[in-house]
């Protein structure tokens, strides 16, 4: 008798587990941020999966949950997870074309079952390095610029205040052109900030070049890709 309770509650238990993990992926589906909340309060197994074998990374990815992505990253789940096709969450991603959420993928050693998935990859993660660079070029460009319309500014208005009235056309284009100069400077009128803040613009993008330059490397060649032939 005592086993048949025994064997009972744990069908119960079992079924209240599968019924409670289940309503996670509804939950994502529906975007329904309190259930969503509650689900990770409660410390589940993160990389539960529903019928067609998705985890819930997988369905955040389809749903483009950014935030529940990040927070299931942030704790440690299974990224390269395999449903039934053999596809992962960057799998997906990849496909829906979700390109913040495949940075965010690629930066936690995610990888791809085909070819084609990893192409598109790499597309992105390229066009992210070429704008870290050009933004890292045009912050120094625009550093040097102010710098030097503040250095002929100045030799300006040194012959100008010498009593040369031909130096005076010249002086108000170049007042204006240090205008413009400081409008794209973050609007400062500063000479120090105008010229520092573009330089330490240029600074902040080492860490970032550098950042996309590694995931960049990680993606390249077959170790990106996942071989499903073997995992299955």
């Amino acid at each position: 008798m005592k086993l048949y309770v025994t064997l009972l509650f744990a069908l119960l238990l079992s079924l209240t587990t599968l019924g409670y993990s289940q309503d996670i992926f509804r939950a994502i589906e529906v975007r329904d941020k309190r259930a969503i909340s509650q689900w990770l309060k409660n410390k589940p197994d993160l990389n539960v999966v529903n019928d067609q074998g998705q985890t819930v990374l997988v369905v955040a990815v389809q749903a483009g949950n950014k935030s529940l992505i990040h927070r299931l990253l942030r704790n440690n789940v299974d990224v390269n997870a395999l449903d039934k096709n053999g596809e992962t969450a960057l799998d997906y991603a990849a496909k829906l074309g979700h390109k913040q959420i495949i940075l965010e993928l690629a930066s936690k050693n995610a990888k791809v079952s085909s070819i084609v998935n990893l192409e598109i990859v790499q597309d992105i993660i390229e066009s992210k390095l070429e704008q870290a660079k050009n933004f890292a070029f045009l912050s120094g460009l625009l550093g040097v610029l102010s710098g030097l319309s503040y250095g002929i500014i100045h030799l300006l208005h040194m012959a100008y205040t010498a009593g040369s009235a031909l130096f005076l056309p010249l002086f108000l284009l170049a007042h204006i052109a240090i205008g413009f100069i400081e409008l794209l400077s973050f609007g400062t009128a500063n000479p120090f900030l105008c010229f520092s803040l573009p330089v330490l613009g240029l600074v902040s993008t080492v860490p970032s070049l550098i950042y996309w330059e590694k995931i960049k490397h990680n993606c390249d060649g077959d170790d990106f890709l996942i071989n499903t032939a073997v995992i299955r």
